[in-house]
């Protein structure tokens, strides 16, 4: 018996060893395996794989550097089958023991594994995040601040609106805001702005904030951190000051889209696929036309999407879909003046609705945490006859990073040409 035991023993220890080295060779060779068995579902469930050079560290100092190992190890780990699959039960395995503990407590929420930034809501079947931003940071949006009032002030007749986007992190809705103190919500940041901008005739603060976490999951995907379509409209009602009196967002048809349900990013970082169904607006938008690097795109068309295999729509639906930026807007059915839109990928969902309202609407991502840009507002609203709407179109936190991110922002041309 002890001699079986260690065969089978030995038998796992070698399929285990041997597993990597059949993943790279398949992949080599062009053999093809299902997802859940190859190592894509893990790259999207830890953020993508790690670099490895063996050959290039293939060498006596590589060795006495340990830079070989390291490389070795590395190229094993991307290549472990069902690595994909292991994360998500081990993530499973500790989300069962915080629950069964969780009962003496009785909390509305708990982290998703021990150690996790993200929180799963048992009686809304939904993912969160912890809440990060601090009430003492809410001076670090002076500068901010600073730049919109200087540029208000140098530009008396065009319309500013700044959108904070009530996302998770910030949301006085979200049910772990009860177990952390000195947090900061959107509607603080959202007062704090208003305070610092009450002298700026032209400038308009606006937030989504939501306090009923049924309500902000109507409207937002319970496995992303984004707005699903219900609630894009809704912002966008509030960005374009519509009167609701023809009929409410909730009488706004909709139509389910062809494809795989959703498991956002907040689903991947938490390691629990919790699934949305998602669903777009019933009108196609024919009417407007997108124009991004050259290319031509009707409403309607969202080739990013469609072209997608079934697991890149599967993880990442929303920046597929709502894949626009940064583009040009143009209306077949005119509507009142251009608009610029400075946005983050919470933008993506909103174009087309505030499209319908604008013969043209300039747009750039330069609010993205990751975008870097030398852009100037008045080089981006110079193309139009008249001063056009200014959209800025983020979650709060994205607003804090924005000038370092973009240095050139707010110059004047003249301040570029003494700066020269």
């Amino acid at each position: 018996m002890q001699h079986l035991r260690n065969v089978c023993f030995s038998l796992v220890l070698f399929i285990m060893l041997c597993g990597p080295f059949g993943l790279w060779f398949a992949e080599h060779t062009g053999t093809t395996f299902p997802s859940w068995f190859t190592t894509d579902e893990a790259a999207y469930l830890s953020g993508g794989t790690s670099k490895s050079d063996v050959r290039g560290n293939l060498s006596l100092s590589g060795f006495e550097s340990k830079a070989l190992q390291e490389a070795i190890e590395t190229a094993a780990g991307n290549h472990i089958p069902m690595k994909g699959s292991a994360l998500i039960a081990n993530a499973a395995l500790q989300r069962s023991a915080i629950s069964l503990s969780n009962e003496i407590f009785g909390w509305d929420c708990y982290p998703t594994y021990f150690g996790s930034s993200y929180i799963y809501c048992p009686a809304l079947k939904a993912l969160g995040q912890i809440p990060s931003l601090s009430t003492e940071s809410l001076p670090d949006y002076n500068h901010f601040c600073d730049s919109i009032e200087s540029y208000s002030r140098n530009n008396p007749n065009q319309s500013i609106t700044i959108f904070l986007v009530d996302m998770s992190s910030t949301s006085a809705s979200n049910p772990a805001m009860q177990y952390v103190r000195a947090k900061a919500t959107t509607s603080d940041v959202s007062g704090y702005m208003k305070s610092r901008l009450s002298g700026c005739q032209n400038v308009r603060i606006v937030d989504n904030s939501y306090v009923d976490p049924i309500a902000y999951y109507d409207d937002f995907f319970k496995s992303d951190h984004h707005w699903n379509a219900r609630g894009a409209f809704k912002a966008s009602e509030l960005l374009l000051s519509r009167s609701m009196s023809s009929g409410t967002s909730e009488e706004i048809p909709y139509r389910p889209i062809d494809g795989p349900p959703y498991s956002g990013a907040f689903a991947r970082s938490s390691l629990c696929l919790i699934e949305d169904t998602p669903f777009d607006f019933a009108d196609p938008f024919e009417s407007i036309v997108f124009d991004s690097n050259g290319e031509t795109l009707s409403g309607e068309e969202h080739p990013a999407y469609c072209e997608a295999n079934w697991l890149n729509r599967h993880f990442q639906f929303y920046d597929l879909y709502y894949n626009f930026a940064p583009s040009v807007i143009n209306t077949a059915k005119p509507g009142s003046g251009n608009a610029v839109i400075i946005c983050d990928s919470f933008g993506g969902a909103l174009l087309r609705p505030i499209a319908t309202s604008y013969d043209r609407v300039s747009v750039t991502t330069a609010l993205h945490a990751s975008t870097t840009t030398e852009d100037k507002l008045t080089e981006l609203c110079g193309g139009s006859s008249s001063d056009p709407d200014v959209y800025f179109i983020a979650h709060p936190a994205n607003y804090i990073s924005f000038s370092s991110r973009n240095p050139y922002f707010f110059e004047t041309e003249n301040e570029g040409e003494d700066a020269s």
